[in-house]
């Protein structure tokens, strides 16, 4: 049986409203990763031990009551978070919080040398 930290009652009643993200929103390299956090989960939701699951998954116990406890953790609008929780760099706060915060990245995308010259400045291998 999995250790008590959680209450296992309450994770199998607010695991049914629980949402998954859109598989096709995730990236390939990232979904068979996403994938062994979800089951992790799901075994420790549906009562197995520690051991089997890190011997299913290679989810130590450690970092399974972390992925828990992102599943969750409150989203926008105040909703759980639930399987999306378990995407990495899974972010609480909405774009709309931070109107500013992707124009870095929108520079980058608008300018594709300019991020080999920064790299490069950086990094000190200037081409």
């Amino acid at each position: 049986m999995a250790s008590k930290k959680h209450n296992l009652t309450e994770l199998r009643e607010a695991r049914k409203h629980w949402q998954e993200p859109i598989p096709d929103s995730i990236e390939l390299s990232k979904y068979p990763g996403y994938l062994l956090r979800k089951q992790a989960v799901d075994m420790y939701i549906d009562g197995f031990g520690v051991a089997q699951i890190q011997k299913t998954t290679g989810i130590y116990a450690t970092r399974l009551g972390q992925l828990i406890d992102k599943c969750m953790e409150s989203g926008e609008g105040g909703n759980t978070l639930g399987y999306c929780g378990l995407l990495k760099h899974t972010r609480k706060i909405s774009d709309k919080a931070h109107p500013h915060k992707r124009e870095f990245s929108c520079l980058i995308e608008g300018y594709p040398t300019l991020e080999a010259f920064i790299s490069g400045n950086y990094f000190g291998d200037k081409k």
